[in-house]
């Protein structure tokens, strides 16, 4: 592949973070260039994030969704004549010996092909659909949150259901049960596993979410009582869909009980977008996620690499900081960084950056309750490995009425001390201590050193020994 030029064309499969944020910054740093951007949906760049909040009408506007269309591209000058969109077009095959992609028109079936000299493959990702779920036909009242489609009809219908059900317990699964209940919905979430977020914290963050959802947490008794408690049945699956004029009335558990619904939200985690690549020469991971290399180049199926192919985002594989792993972590945050460490490796052919990689933080509110987290669990490495802390403490001092309970972990190497991971709860945006951790853990810090930072303090703010003081005191 010879060096960049900037008459090369260039071809973009996915109008989402990591599509768009190197369509946008290949666009604004060069000159002549032809971006052909492939979307399957009629709007680019959509906040999926977004979707509990507009449902439960933090906002109303649905434009709000996307953070940019392609009218803004066209309005501004760094963009203009630059990006073509080709907006409701599916990407069928791409033949990366040929540098040539097949692609359909979704309105008139048509198909056509383009060459390209760098390709970005960003196709995101789609929700799991597990049995019995897995039907031919969609029952009118089941959906995935993941579409602005999905976002438009929930909204539509939650207005006359009262009975929600909600399959999975993890990050979007509660955040629309917090939006069910500010819509004061009778809500049921079904998790499989044995706790709440159970895949991202360890089993004393999992009991806190339990009973903040289900209104048995009492550090917040008067507040909780304006958000309605949601039922949560653990270790269960669903075993029978009871349909009625194509519409799910109730659901069977495998434990016999039996769930009354008006609608049903499929939450149950994701799978990369990438089923038109599992018959091309690219290496896949288990789940199909795209395998790539530090420069974000798509690899071979025999570990060579594609010196033009691209990937990233929720379509492909993150490499973890902490242990080098590859892993499948889905975020906004990763593919939004990623996209611009593909944009300057396709201009900078000679002068490539390396994906640092990633620590996975992530951050949510449920109800009253606010998490977040950082690195690894417990359970991510062997138990001879690593060993940990918990601490509960209080965000300011108790002489305020507002003081609230605040709970950490620490996660470190039992032989260098190195901290690994973080997890922390508590309310009044306190978790925002997160980062002050994830930044000590990306710099491979000695936990045992965290007693000494010179964090700040008053009264209003936090306690003259801060909760992070108080667990690093505690690592031996």
């Amino acid at each position: 592949m010879k060096g960049f030029e900037n008459n090369m064309k260039i071809a973009i499969i996915g109008a989402g973070a990591t599509g768009m944020g190197v369509a946008s910054k290949l666009a604004r740093e060069n000159k002549n260039l032809k971006i052909h951007v492939f979307q399957n949906h009629n709007y680019i760049s959509l906040g999926a994030c977004a979707i509990p909040y507009f449902i439960s009408n933090d906002f109303r506007k649905q434009s709000l969704l996307n953070a940019r269309t392609t009218k803004d591209f066209k309005n501004e000058k760094a963009y203009q004549s630059k990006i073509q969109f080709h907006l409701n077009h599916i990407v069928k095959n791409i033949n990366p010996e040929k540098n040539e992609l097949t692609y359909q028109n979704q309105k008139n079936n048509k198909s056509n092909k383009i060459k390209y000299q760098y390709l970005v493959i960003a196709t995101g990702a789609k929700g799991n659909i597990f049995p019995p779920f897995n039907l031919k036909k969609q029952p009118k009242n089941l959906f995935n949150v993941i579409t602005k489609e999905d976002a438009i009809n929930i909204k539509k219908i939650i207005k006359n259901s009262q009975k929600i059900a909600i399959i999975g317990g993890s990050f979007i699964g509660l955040e629309m049960a917090e939006a069910c209940a500010k819509l004061k919905k009778d809500t049921t979430i079904i998790e499989v596993k044995n706790g709440l977020m159970a895949n991202v914290f360890d089993h004393e963050f999992s009991q806190l979410i339990y009973d903040e959802v289900t209104g048995k947490n009492t550090n917040n008794q008067k507040t909780n009582k304006q958000l309605m408690a949601t039922k949560v049945l653990l270790k269960t699956t669903i075993e029978k869909i009871n349909l009625k004029d194509d519409t799910i009335v109730s659901l069977k558990t495998n434990k016999g009980e039996l769930i009354e619904c008006d609608l049903v939200l499929l939450a149950t985690g994701f799978q990369p977008n990438t089923d038109f690549l599992t018959k091309n020469n690219i290496k896949l991971a288990k789940n199909n996620a795209v395998i790539i290399n530090q420069y974000g180049q798509v690899l071979k199926s025999d570990s060579s690499v594609y010196e033009n192919i691209f990937s990233g985002g929720d379509c492909a594989i993150i490499i973890n900081k902490i242990n080098q792993n590859i892993d499948y972590l889905p975020l906004a945050t990763t593919a939004n960084k990623i996209a611009r460490v593909i944009a300057h490796n396709i201009t900078h052919p000679d002068q490539k950056e390396s994906w640092p990689g990633t620590l996975g933080s992530g951050i949510l509110r449920v109800k009253n309750l606010e998490l977040a987290k950082t690195g690894i669990k417990d359970d991510s490495w062997t138990s001879e490995r690593v060993a940990s802390v918990f601490v509960k403490s209080n965000d300011i001092p108790i002489y305020f009425k507002t003081a609230k309970p605040l709970y950490l972990k620490l996660t470190y190497d039992k032989t260098s001390y190195q901290l690994l991971g973080a997890q922390i709860a508590g309310y009044n945006k306190a978790v925002l201590r997160i980062d002050a951790l994830a930044t000590a853990i990306w710099n491979k810090m000695d936990s045992r050193d965290l007693q000494n930072l010179d964090l700040v303090y008053a009264p209003p703010f936090a306690t003259t020994s801060d909760i992070i003081h108080i667990a690093a005191r505690k690592i031996k």
